[in-house]
């Protein structure tokens, strides 16, 4: 039975997605599947960028990168706790070799490898749309 990728596509019009990726392939392809949902992706390609748009917009949710040109994701993350981000923080990165336990201690939420699937995040946005 093939599913309808139009019944897979959660609803996140108007909220703003804040996205921290620095490869441009990856950040556009992200942006993509964002608008699919009707989210707004508020990009930045660092992390005093993504502390930037951070600072000035209401953020939804926050998508990562563990490697910026100027910080580590890890440590982008501590900074928008300790600014009060009380949303989702979701890693993002090609470096398979991250101990799972570095997540756990961490301020992010979830994790996800790249390359990251489109169902993949379309089922994970499904399942946090009410968080």
């Amino acid at each position: 039975m093939h599913t309808n990728l139009i019944d897979i596509i959660p609803d996140f019009k108007n909220r703003n997605i804040l996205l921290v990726e620095d490869d441009m392939f990856s950040n556009l392809y992200m942006q993509q599947l964002l608008r699919e949902t009707g989210a707004i992706p508020l990009v930045a390609f660092s992390g005093s960028e993504a502390l930037e748009i951070f600072s000035k917009n209401n953020i939804h949710l926050a998508f990562l990168d563990m490697r910026l040109p100027d910080m580590d994701g890890f440590a982008l993350a501590r900074k928008m706790r300790a600014l009060g981000f009380k949303h989702l923080i979701v890693s993002i990165s090609g470096n398979n070799n991250i101990p799972e336990e570095e997540y756990q201690r961490s301020d992010f939420d979830y994790h996800f490898e790249k390359p990251l699937r489109m169902e993949a995040l379309f089922s994970f946005l499904q399942e946090v749309r009410t968080v």
